[in-house]
Formats: C-alpha cells, sequence, structure tokens
C-alpha cells in the first residue's frame, strides 16, 4: 500500500484499519458476467479483512478476448466502482481538521496499480498488500 505518506499507510496496515498481518489479501471473486448493452455487468463477492460481500460492477468490454483452449470464449476486463467501507469494518473515525468526519462513503476503489498489485486467476482477483 503506497498513499504517498509513510505515517498514513503504516496506520492504514495496522489492526485498527485494514489489519494487513491478518487479512494480507483483498479478494473479489466472479460469480457471474453478463452483457450490458456495449459492456459486460460482472457479479461477485468483494471480501476485505475477512468480510465478504456481494458487488457488481459495469465494465468497457476488452477487444483483448479470444478463445481459450477449451473451447470457451476469454476476456480481460478492468472494473472500478465505489464502496462504502463500514461494509466491510472499517470503522476508523476521525475528525479531519476541516472538521468532516473520515468515515464518509467517499472511498473509492480506483482499479489495480494504485499502490497494490492485483491478480486474476480463475475468476478470482487477489489485491496483496
Amino acid at each position: 500500500m503506497h498513499t504517498r505518506s509513510e505515517k498514513r499507510d503504516e496506520h492504514l496496515r495496522a489492526p485498527d484499519f485494514f489489519d494487513v498481518e491478518t487479512h494480507p489479501e483483498i479478494q473479489f471473486r466472479v460469480t457471474g458476467v453478463e452483457p450490458n448493452g456495449d459492456d459486460l455487468k460482472v457479479h461477485g463477492e468483494l471480501t476485505i479483512k475477512g468480510t465478504s460481500r456481494a458487488r457488481s460492477s459495469c465494465a468497457p468490454r476488452s477487444p483483448a478476448s479470444g478463445p481459450d483452449p477449451w473451447g470457451g470464449e476469454r476476456v480481460g476486463v478492468a472494473a472500478y466502482g465505489e464502496i462504502d467501507r463500514r461494509d466491510f469494518d472499517l470503522n476508523w473515525d476521525v475528525r479531519t481538521p476541516r472538521r468532516r468526519a473520515a468515515r464518509e462513503p467517499q472511498d473509492q476503489d480506483r482499479g489495480p496499480g494504485r499502490g497494490r498489485e492485483a491478480v486474476l486467476t480463475q475468476g478470482v482477483v487477489t489485491s496483496r498488500w
């Protein structure tokens, strides 16, 4: 995890937030994909800090698709969305200097490559701290 602030990174890894010693991975297990206009709707189960929730997200169709060795079709997708961290027992709360609560649902998954590695293996995306 890299947020450009080592102090913040240490806190996010700590037991009162992500607890990366106990929960070193975030996973998204794909449970289904369906057409959604020109895009795809990806359904799955997101697990953060040992708590799993069903999630769906739209993803643009990728031109990188084609047949696999078993007669099926493989397609790569990148899906982005927002989550409410409180749904995953990330309840740390503090007032910021502008008196806004840090717990407001502004957390956004900005996709792979933003300070963590995301790997897709057989319908499971794993993000390792």
